[in-house]
This record gives structure tokens, C-alpha cells and sequence, in this order.
């Protein structure tokens, strides 16, 4: 059989804190975006000091209307090693990102195609459109393509009301 060595309130062959889980305990671990982690767990004095003792006050903040503890991002791992001592589950959550981008509006595309930021003003998208169609234009040297290109976008935000 043998012995463990107890000092200062920790199992030192496997670092343990020597305080038994509550039948049922469990932690829950949420990422965030930005690398953030929210950490919620039934009350135990203990684990509330060893966040304490393990994670300075700039790494953690507890958010009292959640009664969960958000922990900065240089500090995730600790914070999940400190969970993992005192709780036999720590059940973590991914969170959620979009499957796919956000598609380009077409109107976008013809703003882009212009040269113009979404919502600038009539007085600029006709000057913007001149001045393009001058330089694009068939008969000075232009391509075919870009001036179509250009004459398809104004006339889409002419018809948008736009310009």
C-alpha cells in the first residue's frame, strides 16, 4: 500500500487539491469570441480562491448577473487546469461561429465596381460615373468590358434611386 505525502493541503504525487468533488459537481467552460472563456460553476469557496490564487485580477472578472467568472485570453489554460483539480467533469463549449461569410449584396458590388463606398451621395456617383466613363470609354482607348461593367452599375443604382 502506499502512502501519500500531504503538505499544505495538496496530494504531491499528482498535484491534486485534497478536497473531495461533491457527488454530481461539475464545471462549465465556455470559449468566447476574442479568445475569452466564461466559467460557471455551483459555489465552492475553494475553487473561487484558487481562481484567486492562479489568475491575477487583470486576467479574470467575475460577472455577479451571470454568477459565472470571464477570463481573459492569456489565462484560458490556467483557469481549465484549475477546473480540472476540483471537478472530475469540466464540460467545454465551443462557441458558435458562421458556417459561411456574409454574402456581397449586389448593390455593393456596384458601388465597388464605381470605385464608392455603400450610401454615397447621388452628386458623387454621377461625377464618380463621368469621370470613369471618360476614361473607359471604346473611343479614347478604353476596353469594352470596363465600360459596360461601369454603364451596368450606375444604371443598377440609378434604378435603386441611389443616384
Amino acid at each position: 500500500m502506499r502512502h501519500e505525502q500531504i503538505e499544505s493541503g495538496f496530494n504531491l504525487l499528482n498535484r491534486r487539491p485534497i478536497v473531495s468533488a461533491p457527488e454530481g459537481a461539475a464545471a462549465r467552460a465556455q470559449y468566447l469570441p476574442g479568445g475569452y472563456l466564461k466559467v460557471t460553476f455551483k459555489y465552492r469557496a475553494e475553487v473561487v480562491q484558487a481562481i484567486k490564487d492562479f489568475i491575477p485580477a487583470p486576467g479574470r472578472e467575475y460577472l455577479p448577473g451571470e454568477r459565472a467568472w470571464l477570463i481573459s485570453p492569456g489565462w484560458v489554460h490556467s483557469a481549465l487546469d484549475t477546473l480540472r483539480w476540483y471537478f472530475d467533469e469540466v464540460q467545454l463549449i465551443e462557441h458558435d461561429q458562421p458556417s459561411t461569410p456574409t454574402p456581397i449584396r449586389k448593390t455593393d458590388q456596384d458601388f465597388a465596381t464605381l470605385y464608392l463606398l455603400p450610401g454615397a451621395p447621388a452628386e458623387i456617383i454621377r461625377a464618380v460615373y463621368r469621370e470613369l466613363a471618360r476614361l473607359h470609354h471604346p473611343d479614347k482607348g478604353g476596353q469594352t468590358a470596363k465600360m459596360q461593367a461601369i454603364n451596368a452599375a450606375y444604371q443598377t443604382l440609378q434604378k435603386r434611386g441611389a443616384a
